[in-house]
């Protein structure tokens, strides 16, 4: 495809559905160079690919097609449009703007954030993750060979972490979520949501300061929080139930912990946690509230209420992230936010 030609009807079509199509095609490519193991071929169309981004997002620049209404974006710098992403973390328009005002200094960069902003449209719109193979592998690769180059500022900030568990993960081309100890967060909470848009927080424990952890007014931002097995007791559940900050959290994660049936209630009591949908509760001492997952005769999947959520609903009233999804499928918190 030519960066130019009216009559050729690929120029027709939305902004993003051009920097999609440019981008499976010749990651179609790629693929059949990989498959025929021609590693010369892979980098010809690897470099082949860039010129293309590029030259699409030129284009896209000129027409005037790309950043569906971001004002005067066109006549700033990376590092300004970079301060309006971490300013505007939930926002997509400051990105886009990124990416254009890189992608002739760093491409890679730009195809990154286009890439993934369009799995996280196609997401909120209800798409499978197999649909978006493509992207997502490309976007894998992309992280893979930049990732911490990008991410030189965040990583130094972040606790140790086991190969199978990253420190910090990428979305919609920036670092959205990182892994780290309650107390490596506290001490460099300020830096890291001055430097990247943090919306996604996983802590590994909470070295005793669950009252200080749980009263931090950075936590205000987040979308989503996991103490995936991070030995939080009835008390740390207690701490979180009271923090006046966790309003907008719309995903959290508190399986495999020691929580009793007493931590459980006191998340199920609490009107601090308005904006919850999902609470993973699986593998605690207390039983989880949460529906089982279950299949009728025809193979329909749904859920099934138990009876800890049936007891929990009757103690504390509805409760909007109890019975839409079970513990072991945790939605995707980009889709509820």
């Amino acid at each position: 495809m030519s960066a130019s030609g009216d009559d050729d009807p690929k120029n027709r079509l939305p902004a993003k559905s051009r920097l999609q199509l440019v981008a499976e095609e010749v990651q179609a490519a790629v693929i059949r160079a990989l498959q025929d193991n021609d590693v010369e071929g892979w980098e010809r169309r690897e470099a082949e690919r860039e010129k293309r981004i590029l030259a699409t997002i030129r284009q896209l620049q000129q027409e005037g097609k790309l950043f569906g209404g971001a004002t005067g974006a066109e006549s700033k710098g990376p590092d300004e449009l970079a301060a309006a992403v971490v300013l505007e973390p939930r926002a997509d328009a400051p990105r886009e703007a990124f990416a254009a005002a890189v992608a002739a200094t760093d491409p890679p960069r730009a195809e990154l954030v286009l890439a993934q902003l369009e799995v996280a449209r196609r997401r909120r719109a209800g798409e499978r993750y197999d649909a978006l193979a493509p992207l997502l592998a490309r976007a894998m690769a992309l992280c893979a060979a930049h990732g911490r180059r990008w991410a030189a500022a965040i990583d130094p900030l972040l606790t140790p972490a086991p190969p199978y568990a990253p420190r910090f993960q990428f979305r919609r081309g920036f670092v959205e979520e990182v892994r780290t100890s309650s107390g490596a967060f506290l001490a460099s909470a300020d830096r890291l949501f001055g430097a990247a848009p943090i919306l996604d927080l996983v802590i590994t424990s909470l070295d005793g300061a669950a009252a200080e952890f749980f009263a931090c007014r950075w936590l205000a931002k987040l979308r989503s929080l996991s103490f995936f097995n991070a030995g939080l007791t009835d008390r740390d559940a207690e701490a979180l139930a009271t923090s006046p900050v966790l309003g907008r959290l719309a995903w959290l994660d508190l399986r495999s912990n020691r929580l009793t049936d007493r931590g459980i209630d006191a998340i199920g009591a609490t009107e601090c946690l308005a904006g919850l949908r999902w609470c993973g509760l699986a593998h605690n001492r207390g039983k989880d509230p949460n529906p089982l997952g279950d299949e009728d005769e025809s193979g329909r999947r749904g859920v099934r209420r138990t009876e800890a959520g049936v007891r929990l609903v009757r103690q504390f009233g509805p409760l909007p992230w109890l019975g839409r999804f079970t513990s072991a499928d945790p939605p995707d918190p980009e889709a509820l936010a």
